[in-house]
């Protein structure tokens, strides 16, 4: 819960205030933010190949990429609140 202000109520956190929360703590995870990314990418006709992203029991994918876990990683990333993690040096372009 998080206080108005105004008058000193409290109020739940606003769905804003909880998305910026859960890309704090992902960007403290390295390793996270990179198998989000690599796993949760598009197929052929747009659509996300990540785990999850499918038709239950058919594996078909079914969400339009990016997908919130796509995004959420990416944002994560951007925040830059963390190091590159080891399996992200071991595989950059060139190692």
């Amino acid at each position: 819960m998080h206080t108005d202000g105004s008058d000193g109520s409290r109020r739940p956190p606003s769905p804003d205030e909880l998305w910026a929360g859960i890309v704090a703590e992902v960007a403290t995870m390295p390793d996270v933010m990179a198998n989000l990314l690599r796993e949760h990418q598009p197929d052929a006709k747009g659509y996300c190949t990540g785990t999850g992203c499918g038709s239950a029991g058919r594996g078909m994918p079914a969400t339009r990429w990016p997908c919130s876990l796509h995004a959420l990683a990416s944002e994560a990333k951007g925040a830059g609140a963390s190091p590159r993690s080891v399996s992200e040096e071991r595989t950059a372009p060139g190692s």
